[in-house]
């Protein structure tokens, strides 16, 4: 008569040994009756389901990927922007130092000309010992000023530090979570592979089973376990490509920590300015790193 066709099909996820090995059963009693009537139907039809639904489930993995990446563009653009405010405002801090050195140095010079112009008074100039009085009060004035701004700036220095702790911490925390969330799909994914490996050790087990089907039924299971290993091994290149990001998010917190820490002031050290310009270089190509592996289609 006309020739009739069946699709059986259950979802890739949350599929026991019981479920599986009726669905391999009804689909063998299936393919013996169409044999008798109309010939065997087309195993193929519930594969193709389930490789949509596999394909399907890449895409949406692959859409999680794109956006920890924009994610972690984000956090990059963020910690860019808080070590330029932070490297501006160590330089204002480095002028008030410098600043207050010239001052300093004026205040030695204004010493030392008021204590010569005493020795002279001393000398026979006892007319302009008033004069000399004024300045050496003018003089502790200007030194109770230049020590009041040296008391402000070292609070500044303090605040700023505080500052850039925080934000440092802050953007570990963004990095560790970004981290966390990968490793999980990761993990996940890895459950789907095993349930695939072991669906292909039962499908093995049922073709045991099932030795009196055609040779037609034979070659094309082949060409159906083909297939998995394909897929299998473009899943093992994406957990390769998985791994190689994580180890580059490693290496991104780690520099990026190296590099919060040389951002923090130290006094006695004058070269400063180079470092801060090596670090600018060194954090330039950061953003420009990509994995240069091939995006592979998890679909197992």
């Amino acid at each position: 008569g006309a020739a009739s066709t069946v699709v059986i099909a259950c979802p890739s996820n949350a599929v026991s040994e019981e479920s599986n090995a009726a669905l391999l059963r009804s689909l063998l009693s299936f393919c013996k009756a169409g044999s008798a009537l109309a010939g065997p139907p087309p195993p193929e039809l519930s594969l193709r389901a389930e490789l949509d639904e596999l394909q399907a489930h890449t895409a949406e993995v692959e859409a999680e990927r794109e956006m920890l990446e924009e994610h972690a563009d984000t956090l990059q653009a963020l910690l860019d922007k808080e070590r330029a405010e932070a490297a501006q405002r160590l330089e204002e801090a480095r002028a008030a130092r410098e600043q207050a050195h010239d001052l300093a140095v004026n205040r030695e010079q204004s010493k030392l000309r008021l204590e010569r112009e005493l020795a002279e008074a001393n000398h026979g100039k006892e007319t302009a010992l008033g004069d000399v009085h004024t300045r050496l009060e003018e003089a502790e004035a200007a030194l109770a000023t230049i020590r009041a701004e040296r008391d402000a700036l070292a609070e500044r220095v303090a605040t700023e530090q505080s500052a850039l702790a925080a934000a440092r911490t802050d953007a570990s925390r963004e990095i560790a979570e970004a981290k966390s969330e990968a490793q999980r799909r990761f993990q996940k994914e890895l459950q789907l592979v095993s349930e695939f490996q072991r669906r292909e050790v039962e499908w093995q087990r049922a073709l045991l089973d099932a030795g009196e089907e055609s040779q037609r039924l034979r070659d094309e299971l082949a060409a159906t376990r083909d297939l998995m290993r394909r897929q299998l091994a473009a899943y093992k290149r994406a957990t390769a490509a998985m791994d190689a990001e994580k180890a580059t998010d490693d290496a991104l917190l780690d520099e990026a920590t190296m590099r919060l820490r040389s951002l923090s002031p130290k006094r006695d050290q004058p070269a400063r300015s180079q470092r801060s310009s090596s670090h600018v270089s060194l954090l330039s190509p950061v953003a420009d790193k990509e994995d240069p592996s091939p995006p592979a289609s998890p679909s197992s």
